[in-house]
């Protein structure tokens, strides 16, 4: 299933692992604390367990919502390209 992984992590080491855990998982970023792309359950509960070793729960957050391709077709996006456009080609070619 399609993720967007935001998350609002305190510490700067505590970040840099998020963002790191996020690219190994394949997904992509759109903004600084901003990630998307496919997740398997395997590859959530996985990242799961990461975050819960080193975010602090009184001050830090993390929100993995899950996305179907008709909301994700409808997505908007302003400004400057992010990267989500490439994405969704990719992702339009994997479903074909």
């Amino acid at each position: 299933m399609f993720y967007w992984v935001i998350y609002d992590v305190s510490a700067e080491k505590g970040r840099r692992r998020t963002a790191k855990l996020c690219q190994d998982q394949g997904l992509r970023r759109i903004q600084k604390s901003v990630f998307a792309g496919e997740l398997s359950q395997e590859q959530i509960l996985g990242f799961r367990e990461s975050i819960l070793s080193w975010i602090e729960p009184g001050t830090d957050s993390i929100l993995m919502v899950p996305v179907t391709r008709k909301q994700m077709g409808s997505v908007v996006s302003l400004g400057a390209e992010c990267g989500l456009t490439d994405l969704m080609q990719r992702r339009a070619i994997a479903y074909v």
